[in-house]
């Protein structure tokens, strides 16, 4: 969910939201390069994520929120707050295909108002271990590649890399810490 160094440029360039029905569903392809020794992997090696993280990307502060793996994808929520108001909202799914593990996602606005025209941006897990996962973009949506990397059981860094078409990469770095529900939480269950 890292691809937040896009986020400003594609709040800028917004002109309206798009129907879900303007673009078909992105194909699941293989890797076109595979990394040598990439591991395979299923869902259940990224169980960790599962529960709810917060991180500060600047003065900004993120909350992620993963489900756990079911039925052959990872759901997972991103809202980013700025002077106590929402400004991002973005929508991933992480799933297991015949041809490997996909990262898809989309950002809105507050209101769900789609910024991405195209679809979602698509990442093919191109290498992992136990600790590190690194999806790349096999097409030229943002961002083209995402990182995550587990610290510890409760603290992982989110790291995206946004291409433009002038200038530098951007790069967003976010350390997100796991929230623990609290007592009241797990007795109104």
């Amino acid at each position: 969910m890292a691809s937040l160094a896009g986020v400003a440029a594609l709040a800028q360039e917004q002109s309206g939201a798009v129907s879900p029905s303007a673009f078909p569903p992105a194909p699941i392809e293989a890797p076109k390069n595979p990394a040598a020794g990439v591991q395979p992997i299923n869902l259940n090696d990224l169980s960790w994520l599962q529960g709810q993280w917060t991180g500060a990307w600047g003065p900004r502060t993120a909350t992620q929120t993963w489900s756990a793996p079911k039925a052959g994808a990872i759901l997972g929520t991103l809202q980013i707050v700025a002077d106590n108001e929402t400004t991002v909202v973005e929508f991933v799914t992480i799933s297991q295909t015949p041809n490997g593990v996909i990262y898809r996602l989309l950002h809105f606005t507050p209101s769900l108002a789609l910024w991405e025209k195209a679809g979602p941006a698509v990442l093919s897990l191109m290498s992992s271990d136990t600790r590190k996962f690194v999806f790349q973009n096999q097409g030229d949506t943002q961002p083209q590649q995402i990182v995550l990397s587990r610290v510890d059981p409760d603290t992982y860094v989110d790291r995206s890399e946004v291409l433009p078409d002038s200038g530098d990469p951007q790069i967003t770095e976010i350390t997100f810490h796991r929230q623990k529900p609290s007592a009241g939480s797990a007795a109104r269950r």
